[in-house]
């Protein structure tokens, strides 16, 4: 014959919240449950899921969701910034027979398409109409290139100064005939 176990309230009072937080059933249906089936957790679970009182399992991580959707809108925000960024890097050049009529940021005649298109299409298309160029120009690669050219030239000084210390200290060396 099977001996019962005897539980400690504290010992019964794990089980109770296990119970409760597996099933999401209330603290009398899980006192219930664990007193039908001796105080076993398991059993108790599976007693409560036959009664159809057990909340249906759930495989949704709301912490796992939120994060990836911070890391997503995170990622998404960069981007825009670095468009935005680019599009204030990038002009947008009008010329007439080889003259600058108008140089202004990408962003200009992008907002202008979206809030006024009825007055930005017509225009462009007069533009057209009139043999004017229209070109895009990155001015932030221009301004890197040139940022390069001044480092390479203060290196070229700067070995150039090495090379006649160099060579004056070389002369300084030299026997005197």
């Amino acid at each position: 014959m099977e001996e019962k176990k005897i539980f400690t309230e504290e010992e019964k009072l794990v089980k109770l919240e296990l119970v409760m937080n597996r099933t999401k059933v209330s603290f009398e249906d899980a006192k219930s449950a664990l007193t039908a089936c001796d105080w076993d957790a398991l059993e108790a679970i599976i007693y409560l899921e036959k009664l159809g009182k057990a909340a249906p399992k759930c495989d949704f991580n709301f912490d796992e969701k939120k994060q990836k959707f911070e890391d997503t809108a995170g990622d998404l925000i960069n981007d825009l910034k670095k468009l935005f960024k680019k599009s204030i890097d990038t002009k947008v050049e009008v010329k007439k027979d080889d003259k600058e009529v108008m140089s202004v940021p990408a962003i200009v005649p992008v907002a202008a398409a979206f809030v006024a298109p009825v007055v930005t299409i017509p225009l462009v298309a007069a533009g057209l109409l009139t043999d004017h160029k229209f070109s895009f120009k990155d001015t932030a690669s221009a301004e890197t290139e040139a940022a390069k050219a001044e480092v390479k030239e203060a290196e070229t000084a700067e070995v150039k100064a090495e090379e006649a210390v160099t060579a004056e200290a070389t002369d300084d060396n030299l026997p005197e005939e």
